[in-house]
């Protein structure tokens, strides 16, 4: 690639940060760069091999990167998602946050108007999700799922093919194929929502339930509250209320609903996406 064509192509780069930025004005998109690295207090050394990211706009340093690291604006990734949702899944809810002073973004596709999965009358809508750092806290990164739609309780259920993730070195968000993983997941959700289905009439004894709680992403004083809280699409009663009548699902449903108790955002976001796993390994513990 010649010098015209990396002009060309960073100002691509450029009118694609610029049209997100008008469709999401209220978002505070940090600016990153890479920045040479030099050592020694009189005569400045180069580090060689190695580069500084920071956002020229705040002068927040975000890490040092190897030279071979390819810069992928969180803007590249709202846009490819954007531009991948097939038209017949409708009109999504496009939800854009930065955490870490931007160093971290995390994008949600709501589908209201996508196949509907209810179980015990809880009723889901299909989301996908895109995560990218400036940190390398996480790689670019999809993942799909359903979320619960009783009180904004964030139901989260992968299937292991349906998370992803590229490296910011070699392979990039041009191989991710978004569209044709919008169209595939569907399928993978709709597996996953048979084992709701099977969650949700496998009764468990009250030592079984305190056993499950007691390895979800809580600590010992919000399992506590967990145990306590009245789950909205059970009618209001609580685990403890239900003693022997529980199932593997309330416990499910209990859990997720926790998630909006905790105050760091973020950390909804990490604890929504380990729940899945731990109670698909109850499942499977207790079934044996």
């Amino acid at each position: 690639m010649n010098g015209n064509d990396l002009i060309e192509k960073q100002k691509a780069r450029e009118d694609i940060v610029a049209e997100i930025h008008s469709k999401f004005p209220d978002v505070k998109w940090p600016k990153p760069i890479l920045e040479p690295i030099f050592y020694g207090r009189l005569d400045k050394t180069p580090i060689t091999g190695r580069k500084l990211m920071l956002d020229k706009n705040t002068n927040n340093q975000f890490d040092i990167v190897s030279d071979q690291y390819e810069l992928i604006y969180h803007e590249e990734v709202l846009f490819n998602l954007l531009n991948a949702i097939p038209e017949e899944f409708g009109d999504p809810t496009i939800t854009a946050k930065m955490f870490k002073y931007g160093a971290r973004a995390h994008f949600t596709a709501l589908f209201p108007e996508l196949n509907k999965f209810e179980i015990k009358g809880s009723e889901t809508n299909v989301e996908y999700r895109l995560k990218n750092s400036y940190d390398r806290s996480t790689y670019l990164n999809y993942s799909a799922g359903a979320k619960e739609l009783v009180c904004s309780n964030g139901l989260r259920v992968f299937k292991e093919k349906e998370k992803s993730g590229a490296k910011h070195i070699g392979r990039t968000i041009s191989s991710f194929n978004l569209e044709s993983r919008l169209r595939n997941s569907l399928e993978d959700i709709s597996e996953a929502h048979k084992l709701w289905l099977q969650w949700a009439e496998m009764k468990l004894k009250a030592v079984d339930v305190i056993s499950v709680v007691e390895n979800l992403p809580y600590s010992e004083k919000e399992q506590e509250t967990l145990l306590a809280l009245p789950i909205i699409n059970h009618g209001n009663a609580t685990l403890k209320d239900m003693k022997d009548e529980a199932t593997l699902w309330s416990v499910m449903s209990a859990g997720t609903q926790m998630v909006h108790e905790i105050k760091s955002e973020e950390r909804r976001f990490d604890i929504e996406e380990k729940l899945p796993k731990i109670i698909g390994n109850a499942a499977v513990k207790l079934a044996a």
